[in-house]
């Protein structure tokens, strides 16, 4: 008898939370699912992710804290075991209640990373050029990123590289219970939701525009040993591309490193939600190929443990911010000054000739999509289609020119240009 009052008090809840599921999905249109997969369980029936109403008042779907959204994640089937909860969808008008964590929510580990592209060009041989300033330049705008992960299911990912096309100190949050990220301001003022799918072309673009997110054909790639930790390489494809991950399962982080590969699948469009995701293990290296012939890598170069964070640091939404749908914290140029320090002196040139009134170096890119301006291999610039931006600081000499988008698809080969000068991508590029 006392068993079954005990039976009975645990499933109370649970009519009144799947009876506020129904009643959604049956009063509103924006609460529909679309089926999702992965090739990694055929036949095996798919969970689709639930798409989080933009006015979330009414949503029944409450995660007060990050130990809450754990328990929600998991509930009870008959069998007495536990079955997954498919994560909600983020749309891009999705406003949330804020974030309500403890200080046992908090605690984790720091990731350093850095994406490397291939092909990167070489400075010119110019006698002029500064050599010191230039390894400066060219570390300062290097693809640098901190990986914060709270072993309750947050992730803070940080760009801080001066060479993005966003913002220094631009972050994407994300979080178990949620598929998607929310683009974070440097300065923690603003957000925007990003729906699951955007991680593509916000790095390769410059724009939160949606893509096709499709099934993924995944299989084992062997083993290895990155840092201190033994390590499984998956390999997963899509028409997109494909990545091998290399994860290690000895770092005890609880299920963060879910959230690290939904980041990096969304690279070949996978889906996040997919099984190939269900892994507890921390990405450590991911190696990417591009059907247009890009490539790029993903790799971690130390692991600092035993982190505490600030609450405000891993809070989704961040704690204090403002929604803002529509923009997004696009980079500035670099610097004139750090660029007129390339040369230790300017070179003689013909003022007679056009293009040498004093405008240093002036770019425009006819391309249609976002392209890196490249001086001596360091990001001067990106510049949208249709772009014109000029650096009159450049001194007068030669340097290497070329462009380059960010996931190496178009890589323009690099040429010497003696500047003053006006350079221009074709449209076809």
């Amino acid at each position: 008898m006392a068993q079954a009052s005990l039976l009975a008090w645990f499933w109370r809840p649970l009519p009144c939370f799947a009876a506020a599921l129904l009643t959604l999905q049956s009063c509103r249109s924006d609460f529909s699912p679309t089926t999702r997969g992965t090739s990694s369980s055929p036949g095996a029936a798919q969970s689709a992710p639930l798409v989080l109403p933009a006015d979330d008042a009414t949503l029944a779907y409450r995660l007060p804290s990050a130990q809450r959204s754990m328990d929600l994640v998991h509930h009870a089937m008959s069998d007495g075991g536990l079955s997954v909860l498919p994560p909600i969808a983020l749309r891009e008008d999705s406003q949330l209640p804020a974030d309500v964590l403890s200080g046992r929510d908090s605690i984790g580990a720091t990731l350093e990373a850095e994406w490397k592209a291939s092909d990167w060009p070489s400075p010119s041989n110019a006698p002029e050029t500064d050599r010191e300033r230039l390894s400066e330049l060219r570390s300062a705008t290097r693809w640098l990123l901190r990986v914060d992960l709270a072993s309750s299911g947050r992730m803070r990912l940080v760009l801080r590289g001066r060479g993005f096309a966003l913002e220094s100190g631009t972050e994407l949050r994300a979080r178990l219970d949620l598929l998607g990220h929310f683009l974070v301001w440097p300065n923690e003022s603003q957000y925007r939701p990003l729906t699951a799918g955007c991680v593509r072309s916000l790095f390769e673009e410059g724009r939160a525009d949606v893509g096709e997110l499709v099934t993924i054909q995944s299989k084992a790639a062997g083993t290895g040993h990155l840092l201190e930790w033994d390590t499984e390489r998956t390999s997963a494809s899509t028409a997109f591309g494909q990545v091998t991950i290399e994860r290690a399962a000895s770092l005890n982080l609880g299920v963060a490193g879910r959230l690290v590969c939904r980041w990096l699948i969304e690279f070949i469009n996978g889906d996040p939600a997919s099984e190939f995701c269900q892994d507890d293990a921390i990405p450590l290296r991911a190696t990417f190929d591009f059907p247009t012939g890009g490539k790029g890598e993903f790799i971690v170069s130390r692991v600092i443990r035993k982190q505490e964070f600030a609450i405000s640091a891993i809070s989704v939404p961040p704690t204090g911010a403002s929604a803002n749908f529509r923009e997004l914290p696009r980079a500035s140029q670099l610097n004139g000054q750090k660029l007129a320090a390339l040369r230790s002196r300017a070179t003689p040139f013909d003022p007679s000739k056009p293009m040498t009134a004093g405008v240093g170096l002036l770019a425009t890119n006819h391309a249609l999509g976002l392209r890196a301006l490249l001086v001596d291999g360091v990001i001067a610039a990106w510049l949208s289609p249709g772009e014109e931006r000029g650096f009159p600081e450049l001194l007068p000499g030669v340097y290497s020119i070329t462009w380059r988008d960010f996931m190496g698809a178009f890589r323009e080969a690099p040429a010497n240009v003696t500047v003053p000068a006006h350079v221009t991508l074709a449209a076809t590029q």
